[in-house]
């Protein structure tokens, strides 16, 4: 495994960093990994919201970013949402509107737990959200399940089935049903407790430039459509502390599981170019703190 890039977590000269939602667009997070590892920028807690958590889960346990983007070719994680939204007229069948979803992702991601040794981490945040209080649910520390936990937030509503998640209160135990940290917020500041380079995936707001399967060009032009929207309710933090970092790619949506290999490398060296220009700023100004 690379090199860990991170002091500890307490310390006031690292930035935090957050991975925020988005899909297949979540391969952009690994550009934005490849810039700080250029500038050796010291990261403390590391918080992840859907394919963000995934992204930060591997980063956290050690993982380079040129290591996850093999992880992320080898074992096909966006392949697997492609199955998914090709079964879209299971969706319809009682057994599945009972169950609120097709997929079940908490075995896909024990399986990559297992194999690549993934374990949580203190300095490691997971954001799901609770349908029944309306609330977002954060998972920290290193007392829970790390599957269910990644399974709950990247469970995309009527896509991915939702993960009953058990909490002990007193001497009983109360189950949350969970379901994606993006129906809290895209790319959260408000779990940071200090400055935080916050990589935001965002909406698509371009045609996309390659050809879709029909039901994903259909998403593409619905995510399109509600971008404004979809902006507004998910605002970007206020005041200058952070370092946000536009790192998605417009013509790329987040469900649009049928993109190719190339350009999700592409995906990857936007990203990276995106932020270097960010970071660039941030060193010369003083803001940047970097690892011993």
């Amino acid at each position: 495994m690379g090199k860990k890039l991170k002091p500890d977590s307490a310390s006031p000269a690292a930035f935090e960093l957050v991975l925020g939602a988005g899909g297949v667009k979540g391969y952009a997070h690994i550009g934005v990994l490849q810039a700080i590892e250029k500038y050796n920028v010291a990261i403390g807690n590391t918080t992840g919201v859907s394919i963000g958590s995934l992204i930060a889960a591997f980063f956290k346990n050690g993982y380079s970013a040129a290591e996850i983007e093999r992880i992320f070719q080898a074992e096909d994680f966006m392949g697997e949402g492609a199955k998914t939204l090709h079964r879209w007229r299971q969706a319809l069948s009682p057994r599945a509107v009972q169950r609120a979803g097709l997929t079940n992702l908490a075995p896909i991601f024990q399986k990559a737990i297992r194999k690549y040794k993934l374990v949580p981490q203190d300095d490691l945040t997971i954001i799901a959200f609770n349908v029944s209080t309306l609330s977002p649910v954060r998972f920290s520390g290193r007392d829970y399940n790390l599957a269910n936990a990644l399974a709950a937030s990247c469970a995309v509503p009527f896509v991915m089935q939702p993960v009953c998640n058990l909490v002990k209160e007193k001497s009983q135990s109360q189950a949350q049903w969970l379901i994606d940290g993006f129906m809290y917020h895209t790319h959260p500041s408000s779990f940071c407790s200090g400055p935080a380079i916050i990589s935001k995936l965002g909406f698509a707001s371009a045609l996309p430039s390659e050809l879709l399967p029909a039901g994903q060009m259909l998403l593409h032009l619905g995510e399109m459509l509600n971008a404004p929207l979809l902006n507004w309710l998910f605002d970007d933090p206020k005041g200058g502390e952070h370092i946000l970092i536009q790192s998605g790619m417009p013509d790329v949506a987040a469900l649009s599981f049928g993109t190719s290999a190339a350009k999700c490398k592409q995906m990857i060296g936007y990203a990276r170019q995106q932020a270097l220009i960010a970071l660039r700023q941030a060193k010369s100004s003083g803001k940047l703190p970097l690892a011993s």
